[in-house]
């Protein structure tokens, strides 16, 4: 048996992605590993570590360090502790019109650089590791997951009489709903029991409806209650960017008992299944089709949100933690 270890970890920031990635995963490692997991306090992001901050500690994970800091903090740790470069996001292929701050070479080249010798690279899906196994033969694969806890939510419901559909995310999804508005405005406006109900970034303008809009809140369980739809929604462009993504989106509306409809494309064909627990659309028209038959139909949204719910509660950390343990324990090795 191995000595019990010291993993440090630093967020990018306390949204969405810190949390699912770091923030949840930690409190369970450090309720449950016989290994000591120490992360800051959300809220309060300490900066990039130096080698003397480090004494003690076998296994350091950095969120989507970029720049010439992090590639400085970065040879300043090579031989102190193991280094694990985290990301959930193709950071070498973000699009411009929503991610500006990645796509000048200079800070792509310092993300190549990190990869190259991190001792271990951590991201979320398979078809991210495999965009990144050109650059580190030492990936591994750590799925988002939610906790159990979000599968005993008695969600919000909308207003009485009507249909809530719903999308929630940030500023880096303006290519999805900029392919997919129009198609979905033109359901909506056929539609009038709905109501569209955006969390997080507010795409209504693209719509040109009336919609609904909650701001976005750090507090991942007051995101959870502002969350009232009866049809969750998954759109994707299709760019680069975006296969390399993973299907929180549609699990977070599976643990909340949610049918989703979403882009047939990687980060959701391998979790929804299509007729079961939502439904998978290729085109304009099947778009329409899905939409429109699950507003009309109560019924189906009932039993494809409970199948949902079944199928998430495979996907929870307090069932997955180890994977984490596993991996920064191997990357100490």
């Amino acid at each position: 048996m191995t000595r019990a270890l010291t993993f440090v970890a630093l967020p990018a920031a306390p949204d969405g992605s810190g949390y699912y990635r770091l923030y949840l995963p930690f409190k369970h490692l450090a309720a449950n590993s016989r290994h000591l997991a120490m992360i800051p306090p959300p809220g309060r992001t300490p900066p990039m570590p130096a080698p003397a901050d480090m004494e003690g500690v076998d296994t350091f994970i950095a969120q989507r360090p970029v720049g010439p800091l992090g590639m400085r903090t970065w040879d300043a740790l090579e031989g102190v502790c193991a280094r694990v470069y985290e990301t959930d996001d193709d950071l070498l292929s973000a699009d411009p019109s929503a991610l500006p701050h990645l796509t000048p070479e200079r800070v792509k080249e310092s993300v190549r650089y990190m990869l190259y010798a991190a001792e271990m690279v951590t991201v979320c899906s398979d078809f991210l590791a495999e965009e990144y196994s050109r650059f580190s033969g030492r990936i591994r694969v750590l799925p988002n997951m939610v906790s159990a806890d979000l599968l005993d939510l008695n969600r919000r419901r909308g207003r009485e009489g009507r249909v809530t559909v719903g999308w929630a995310g940030g500023q880096s999804h303006l290519p999805d709903w900029a392919q997919h508005a129009d198609t979905i405005a033109g359901v909506l406006r056929r539609h009038p029991v709905t109501d569209m109900h955006f969390v997080g970034a507010d795409y209504s303008p693209l719509l040109h409806l009336p919609c609904l809009w909650t701001g976005w809140t750090d507090d991942i369980w007051e995101y959870y209650r502002a969350v009232d739809f009866d049809i969750g929604l998954a759109p994707l462009a299709g760019i680069k960017f975006n296969y390399s993504k993973s299907s929180l989106k549609a699990l977070e509306m599976a643990a909340l008992g949610i049918p989703v409809i979403a882009t047939n494309m990687p980060p959701y064909a391998g979790f929804v299944e299509d007729g079961v627990t939502g439904y998978l659309v290729s085109s304009p028209e099947e778009w329409d089709k899905r939409l429109t038959e699950l507003i009309c139909d109560g019924d189906a949204r009932a039993e494809m949100g409970a199948n949902a719910r079944a199928k998430a509660a495979a996907h929870t950390i307090q069932g997955n933690w180890k994977l984490w343990e596993d991996a920064y324990t191997d990357a100490a090795r």
